[in-house]
């Protein structure tokens, strides 16, 4: 095998082994990953080509493979476990309306009504015609979503109300449709739920809860006993709210958000849920059009009237990333605004994106938001985002504050600053571009289903500071959610994301005189601290922590303190600035006389 020029036959032949062993077992990726930034890096451009061109189909195949794979006994049994902890009635049927899968509340339900029945494991309904029209009509694929209501007070019995939602099921049949059942017994999303979720007053609140239940608008104005244009109005408030535009969109929405397993608990007492129940909700998601039309989607928290923060987080991650903790910015009088970058979570992506064209899009949202002066924290790649603010935007960047800051990647020796499955992904991208989607294809498609699970990978290379951080169950949902919010859109997030990390930034540190305060945990498993130390010492006016007892996540195990950095510096710059206004009114006054 010549043609390679240095690729031999055994490394292919391990590569292709490895692609389907991770289509089948998820926890091989890490070392697919490692093996290919090996391999990239040892090849000539020439090999590179072959290599891509022999491995590529083998990538169509495996991601082919997840697509179309069989649950196995074991997961079946796993599937159903989770169905049976879920409080509302749940059915997974063919488009036959043969039940595939139940859980335990769906029998209770059926014991109620007459116009829902399972004879022979299928499904059935009173009129029969109603479920199987629906369920025809949503095998043409031309209908993700249907409501279909049975009995009522013309039918002379209870109403019982059925969501309809076409899945891709890696079952007996590759497509299949969830079926939730709900009754006057079992409401399936509170009033207050959805206002305390997406800031609804009751009116809004109240008109959501019946077009999820399956109403029409018109429908849901009459049961409410409002006008149309009434109703129209609340619901384009629902919608502005939510960041969708859509009945559609807001049904998926809410699916997708933790409120509907919330439905079914007892009701709320005095606005309180008990403890044992009580569940924390994700901050509302806020949009803002830039001039291109773009919507760019962040999270506002903390004190509004506090000193304005906004948190760039690393690769993998949301608006969602930061502590969740909001007293501790209550306390600190911290507003926090965290983005979704462009083309991850809710953001419309830019079809240029590059850490300049960020530095833009900061500056648009910094003016819709009134906001004049502030502050930047970056942690790890996300140092780079902060940074090109801090170059494009010198008189509105006040501070820059960095957490286990990535540092410019300008050649191989660069590289060992990283380690893990950063520097692995990032030389991939870097030396073996053509393959690095498919690569990455693989991490998304299987990371929804097992993102507990890469966070159990990843605790075991942590430190014990970073293993503590994570023994904390609020931030590892939290971390959970900002990733799976940051993968929504496949595995082109990531790779524009890695691209601009292992490309060149379009400025230079030494040109950035905003005051930088560098923090870095001594045991960081992926960016060695000596990384911000080289950065600290091109720049002009910046300082550098050490932490010994952390690793990469000082940013939950050392939260407070870097708010106590900003409001610090915060402080500093509001000091300068009123002696810099003494002095040039001095100046003035000894010009004048």
């Amino acid at each position: 095998m010549d043609e390679t020029q240095g690729v031999s036959a055994q490394q292919l032949s391990q590569l292709i082994a490895l692609i389907y062993q991770t289509a089948s077992d998820a926890g091989s990726w890490e070392v697919l990953l490692q093996r290919f930034s090996d391999s990239a890096t040892a090849q000539s451009p020439a090999s590179g080509k072959v290599a891509d061109q022999v491995l590529t189909p083998h990538f169509e195949q495996a991601n082919r493979l997840i697509g179309e794979s069989v649950l196995s006994e074991q997961g079946l049994d796993l599937l159903e476990q989770t169905l049976n902890r879920l409080p509302l009635a749940l059915a997974i049927v063919d488009f036959q309306g043969s039940v595939l899968i139940h859980n335990k509340a769906l029998p209770d339900l059926l014991s109620r009504h007459r116009a829902l029945y399972i004879q022979q494991m299928q499904l059935h309904t009173r009129p029969a015609h109603a479920l199987r029209q629906a369920l025809a009509q949503m095998h043409t694929g031309l209908v993700n979503d249907l409501p279909v209501k049975l009995g009522g007070p013309a039918a002379g019995a209870p109403l019982l109300s059925l969501s309809l939602t076409r899945l891709t099921m890696p079952m007996q049949t590759h497509n299949a449709v969830l079926l939730i059942a709900t009754d006057s017994q079992q409401p399936l999303f509170s009033v207050e739920g959805l206002q305390q979720q997406y800031a609804l007053t009751p009116a809004e609140a109240r008109l959501a809860q019946q077009l999820l239940l399956g109403d029409s608008l018109e429908q849901a104005c009459a049961a409410l006993s409002v006008s149309i244009n009434t109703g129209k109005t609340h619901l384009k408030q629902v919608f502005v709210k939510c960041g969708v535009k859509r009945q559609s969109e807001f049904i998926q929405l809410v699916y997708r958000s933790p409120l509907w397993l919330m439905s079914g608990l007892p009701p709320l007492v005095n606005g309180l849920r008990s403890a044992q129940t009580e569940s924390p909700s994700e901050p509302a998601v806020r949009f803002v059009t830039l001039a291109d039309g773009r919507r760019l989607a962040y999270v506002d928290r903390g004190d509004p009237q506090g000193i304005p923060v906004v948190f760039t987080r690393g690769i993998l991650g949301s608006r969602l990333t930061a502590h969740p903790d909001e007293q501790v910015l209550l306390d600190k009088r911290i507003r926090l605004l965290v983005p979704d970058r462009p083309g991850s979570g809710y953001s419309d992506p830019h079809p240029q994106h590059s850490l300049l064209t960020w530095a833009d899009d900061v500056r648009q949202w910094m003016a819709h938001l009134g906001i004049d002066r502030w502050h930047m924290m970056g942690f790890v790649n996300g140092a780079a985002y902060a940074l090109a603010c801090a170059h494009q935007l010198p008189t509105q960047v006040v501070s820059v504050v960095l957490t286990g800051a990535a540092p410019p990647i300008s050649g191989m020796s660069d590289f060992r600053f990283f380690h893990g499955d950063l520097k692995h992904g990032l030389m991939v991208c870097r030396y073996s571009p053509a393959l690095a989607p498919h690569v990455y294809g693989l991490l998304t498609k299987n990371l929804a289903s097992r993102v507990h699970q890469y966070f159990n990978d990843t605790l075991s290379v942590l430190p014990p500071g970073d293993v503590k951080v994570f023994a904390d169950q609020r931030i590892r949902q939290n971390e959970a959610q900002s990733v799976l919010e940051g993968a929504v859109n496949g595995n082109m997030t990531f790779m524009n994301e890695l691209f601009i990390a292992c490309s060149k930034w379009g400025f230079e540190l030494k040109d950035i005189n905003t005051p930088l305060s560098f923090w870095h945990g001594k045991s960081d498993p992926y960016v060695s601290w000596q990384a911000s130390e080289k950065m600290v010492a091109q720049c002009p006016n910046a300082k550098l922590k050490l932490m010994e007892d952390a690793g990469q996540y000082l940013i939950y195990s050392h939260w407070p303190q870097l708010l106590d950095e900003v409001v610090s510096l915060d402080a500093s710059a509001r000091s300068h600035h009123a002696w810099n206004t003494v002095l040039n009114s001095n100046t003035d006054t000894t010009l004048t006389g």
